[in-house]
């Protein structure tokens, strides 16, 4: 009964090492890191995702990204995705405007 038992312990102890996650906090500089949804969006399904930053930098410049996500569950068990950032600098003089994108 003794040997089952140890037996039992051993299994759990090296099931619960084996789903320890790897180290996570030492990630390399400059590696782009995201996190994406674990499933698809729904067949069909349309979903969209606005984001927008602000800067200020200390040479008097600000830095204004508009990012627009559009997804689309075109097929099942799959999605597309369009992904836009826009990025406006103004200068010292706020009507000097540069843009990319």
């Amino acid at each position: 009964m003794k040997l089952r038992q140890a037996v039992v312990v051993l299994l759990a102890f090296s099931v619960n090492l084996s789903a320890q996650a790897a180290d996570h906090r030492k990630l390399e500089e400059g590696l782009p890191v995201r996190v994406q949804d674990a499933y698809p969006l729904e067949f069909r399904a349309l979903e969209a995702q606005p984001h927008m930053r602000y800067e200020m930098l200390p040479e008097e410049s600000q830095i204004l990204v508009i990012n627009g996500k559009l997804e689309w569950g075109a097929v099942r068990n799959g999605q597309l995705s369009l992904e836009l950032p826009v990025r406006y600098e103004f200068g010292e003089d706020l009507h000097q405007l540069h843009h990319r994108g």
